[in-house]
């Protein structure tokens, strides 16, 4: 796991998620985490020197499954003024197909063949990613996770099928009460305030998925899917040791997060 951390996680907000049984080593000065003291899980909270990458990783004895969570900061009130629902759409393309494992299917279905879930969803200052998944696969698990901040796709193809979820996803919210009320809400703000702009996407304020829109898309996760700006990692599980487990790190040598 953690050489797949080392090579991945870029700026996260922190979060926990599941680790299974396997030692891990922080080599940063951890930090002091509070916690209720009825809270019998241990918590590990680091912010990386290497890249400023922050981890909080927890041990919960009673975890089913191992899992992992990343949350960055960054959401809606980043999206470009001329492209609306940029971040949101940038959130549903990290499904679908990286460098390492170009298959757009193969993220859901590993994660399926070992007992996993997975959801993501992106909010007005941060865009956050749960996984769970059984202890077997949670290497892997993580390895593919990772790719999404480090070389997703964008295939051309991929954008304009998308861009339909995207576009259904924005029709089944008008019937809900609280998505109209913040729509209210939101054409009282001042047309030069980010309160103002629309952010789920459709098919036009995207534009069609068109060579731009693939262009802008690549540019937003380059700024924004980066340690130490934006993004933080958290894990939790059964058996999780702090010491040592051969040459397990947390640091990250992709030359983008250095």
């Amino acid at each position: 796991m953690s050489e797949i951390l080392r090579r991945a996680l870029p700026a996260v907000l922190v979060l926990s998620a599941f680790l299974p049984s396997q030692g891990l080593r922080f080599e940063a000065a951890n930090e002091a985490v509070r916690k209720p003291l009825t809270d019998n899980r241990k918590f590990e909270h680091e912010t990386l020197a290497e890249n400023g990458l922050r981890v909080l990783a927890i041990e919960d004895p009673r975890a089913a499954k191992a899992g992992f969570a990343v949350a960055v900061e960054a959401g809606s009130f980043y999206d470009p003024v001329e492209l609306p629902g940029l971040a949101h759409f940038c959130e549903h393309l990290l499904f679908l197909g990286t460098k390492k494992y170009p298959d757009e299917a193969s993220f859901d279905t590993f994660m399926a063949q070992h007992d996993g879930s997975n959801n993501a969803y992106t909010e007005q200052e941060k865009t956050v990613f749960y996984n769970e998944i059984g202890n077997a696969g949670f290497d892997e698990g993580m390895d593919r996770f990772a790719q999404f901040f480090i070389a997703p796709l964008f295939k051309g193809d991929l954008v304009a099928r998308e861009l339909n979820a995207v576009n259904s996803e924005h029709e089944k919210n008008k019937p809900d009460a609280g998505r109209r009320m913040w729509e209210v809400l939101r054409g009282t703000a001042s047309p030069d305030s980010v309160l103002s702009r629309f952010y789920t996407g459709t098919t036009e304020s995207l534009h069609h998925g068109d060579n731009t829109t693939v262009a802008a898309l690549k540019k937003y996760h380059e700024e924004n899917y980066c340690a130490p700006y934006h993004m933080g990692v958290g894990v939790e599980g059964v058996g999780f040791v702090l010491e040592d487990r051969k040459s397990t790190r947390l640091n990250s040598s992709h030359p983008r997060y250095l």
